[in-house]
């Protein structure tokens, strides 16, 4: 008998989605850029790909900053670092702080340790995200682990679409390729995401994301669309209206990149059920799970508070 049913939960709201996408966003396409210039002989016109170390940051650096406007006490902040050894939080403040500072200062002064350093802390942010929902435990539809690879594939694939839409005369063959790669990647770890094997209150959880329009959204819209233009356009089937096809793909991809966290962070943030047979919480069998008995779900399943 199902004693308390799920429930939303109430912690994670748009500032979180706000600062999951931006921040992803941001560091994907940091990622993407220093990759491409280390791989594809400079990715043909490093200059253009500059940008990336001001744009990076500055999203970041956005992201907390919804954060911390939505918070009671912004200035409590400065507490984050305190808890490295035990929160996926502070370490993702760390990752953030380090990535911005790298990463303004090799756009001033580039430098390869500068990159690498910035390129590593962006990494590192990615899997911070991933990690924070990842450990809050009462979330049936965070507490995958699959999550963390999850946040890598999407920022990519975010990343990669502003990429798209902020190179002027377009992308370099190569370019475009790993964008398209890091689209598809990502749609892969999402389909995997849905459909693998899961628990009953995960797949309770998750059912409005497998809904036609959110899969319409997510899928179609955010990953078949511009991985079909994007194929098109490496393909060489048209010409001049190439770049337009990538600036439409880049808006996409990003689209769906937000669609992503905005689904898993608010359609399916629902806590777990508590039955009667065993005090089980669900189908899992993990024992006993109660509601003040877990960690706060706003700080990755760490006991620091959010």
């Amino acid at each position: 008998m199902e004693l308390i049913r799920p429930a939303k939960q109430k912690v994670w709201g748009w500032p979180g989605v706000a600062n999951f996408a931006l921040g992803g966003a941001g560091a994907g396409s940091y990622l993407l850029a220093e990759l491409a210039a280390a791989l594809l002989q400079g990715g043909g016109d490093p200059a253009r790909l500059m940008v990336f170390r001001l744009v990076g940051p500055i999203l970041v650096g956005l992201g907390f900053l919804v954060l911390a406007v939505e918070t009671d006490h912004p200035l409590r902040g400065r507490y984050l670092l305190r808890h490295l050894h035990r929160s996926w939080m502070s370490r993702e403040s760390l990752a953030g702080l380090i990535f911005t500072l790298t990463a303004f200062l090799s756009w001033l002064f580039p430098h390869q340790v500068l990159e690498g350093m910035a390129a590593v802390a962006a990494l590192g942010l990615l899997i911070s995200h991933g990690f924070i929902l990842y450990r809050a435990v009462a979330v049936a539809a965070w507490n995958v682990p699959l999550m963390p690879a999850l946040f890598v594939t999407s920022g990519l694939a975010m990343g990669g679409g502003l990429l798209l839409l902020i190179t002027s005369n377009g992308p370099d063959f190569g370019l475009a390729a790993m964008v398209l790669a890091s689209v598809v990647s990502d749609l892969a770890a999402w389909f995997l995401y849905l459909y693998g094997p899961r628990s009953a209150s995960f797949r309770q959880a998750t059912s409005g994301l497998r809904r036609p329009a959110m899969l319409f959204f997510t899928v179609g819209v955010g990953h078949l669309l511009p991985a079909t233009l994007l194929t098109l356009s490496l393909t060489g089937l048209w010409g001049k209206e190439r770049y337009l096809g990538n600036m439409v793909a880049g808006f996409c991809a990003l689209a769906g990149g937000v669609g992503q966290k905005t689904g898993i962070t608010l359609k399916a943030g629902y806590l777990r059920s508590i039955r009667m047979e065993g005090l089980q919480s669900d189908a899992e069998g993990r024992g006993p799970v109660f509601p003040f008995w877990l960690p706060p779900i706003g700080n990755g399943g760490e006991s620091d508070g959010a």
